[in-house]
Order: structure tokens, then sequence, then C-alpha cells
């Protein structure tokens, strides 16, 4: 086995290992934001026994606006 099969070897190991590792941060931001909007749901649901229809729409344009 020469010096270039090794290399590529070597840089195929660690390709895999960084698209796991990217993989892993994307499920995990995924997994917060699923999370986050889910709360923000729970939030709406409550403003929306509370409130009228108006102010509920108020706040959904408040939220799409901070891109939460």
């Amino acid at each position: 086995m020469n010096s270039s099969t090794r290399k590529v070897r070597r840089n195929v190991a660690f390709s895999i290992k960084k698209s796991l590792l990217m993989k892993t941060i994307a499920m995990t931001m995924m997994m917060k934001m699923i999370h986050q909007r889910r709360v923000i749901m729970e939030i709406i649901v409550v403003l929306n026994r509370i409130m009228e229809e108006k102010l509920v729409r108020v706040f959904l344009k408040i939220i799409d606006l901070f891109d939460l």
C-alpha cells in the first residue's frame, strides 16, 4: 500500500466523520427548533383562549418578524 492510497483512505475517513458530525449538529438544531416551535404554539393556544383573534394575528406577525 503506497502513500497516496493511505492518504485517500484517511481523507475518506475524515469526510465520513465530518459528515456524521454535521448531521448530528443539524439534528440537534432541528430538535431545538421543533421544541421552540412547540413552546410558541402552546403560548399561542393559551393566548387564543384568552384574547381575541386580532391580537393573536398580531402576535403571529411579531413571531414572523423576529423569525423565532
